[in-house]
């Protein structure tokens, strides 16, 4: 939400977190992009700044047509807490 710059989930520094992107083939750990593998509220990512582990990243919420049966993956909006979010 601040701007601050995400670390990369394949990286252990500053943050060190349990999700490698080998263990977590399904949740789509690529880069630094922002994510809810934990099923958190919203999608987030760990930061680069030691002095904050993570932050909800500022996504907007996809509008409220009608919602499909299982998560469908999303790319520009999230719904629910953006487990589908890529």
């Amino acid at each position: 939400e601040s701007g601050r710059e995400c670390q990369r989930w394949d990286l252990q520094h500053p943050h060190q977190h349990p999700f490698e992107p080998g263990k977590f083939l399904d949740q789509g750990l690529d880069d630094n992009y922002c994510r809810n593998p934990d099923g958190s509220e919203r999608p987030w990512c760990y930061t680069t700044d030691p002095q904050l582990e993570r932050e909800f990243c500022d996504l907007p919420r996809c509008g409220s047509e009608a919602q499909p049966r299982h998560e469908a993956t999303t790319v520009s909006c999230f719904r629910g807490k953006g487990e589908g979010y890529r």
